[in-house]
């Protein structure tokens, strides 16, 4: 008789109920879209720091650009009080983007120095973003 009372008490313990299996699944699904939305989180924010990236290459080429041109030609931009603007697009993570540039040079007064302002803004998921480089550069 104390046989029989030990084995089934063993075998009423050796499974899994449906509800606790419930809960575990419950559990493991709410553990799992957290780990989703972290994930797609992460991915988002790699992509603005890709486009902040590339913004700040296309302003440091165009800042480049113009130390290459002779101080006489940045005086005469600088004189001439336009600004330069253009658009660039790139490609980042399959998906082309614009990128606007604009480059404003202007004469410092008593110097022989131009102020160089490059300003490049772009778009993503209808939010702006900008980077600016502004530097020194001499004139005539």
């Amino acid at each position: 008789m104390a046989r029989t009372v030990q084995a089934n008490r063993l075998i009423g313990q050796a499974g899994v109920s449906l509800v606790e299996l419930m809960v575990a699944v419950v559990i493991l699904l709410f553990v799992s879209l957290a780990m989703m939305q972290t994930a797609l989180m992460s991915i988002e924010s790699n992509v603005r720091n890709d486009l902040r990236a590339e913004g700040t290459r296309i302003a440091e080429r165009s800042t480049v650009e113009l130390r290459n041109l002779t101080a006489e030609e940045r005086g005469e931009i600088a004189n001439s009080g336009a600004s330069q603007t253009g658009i660039i697009n790139s490609m980042i993570r399959s998906r082309e983007v614009s990128f606007n540039i604009e480059n404003t040079l202007t004469l410092r007064p008593n110097t022989d120095f131009v102020s160089v302002q490059v300003f490049v803004e772009w778009e993503w998921k209808s939010a702006f973003y900008n980077t600016s480089i502004e530097t020194l550069m001499e004139a005539e």
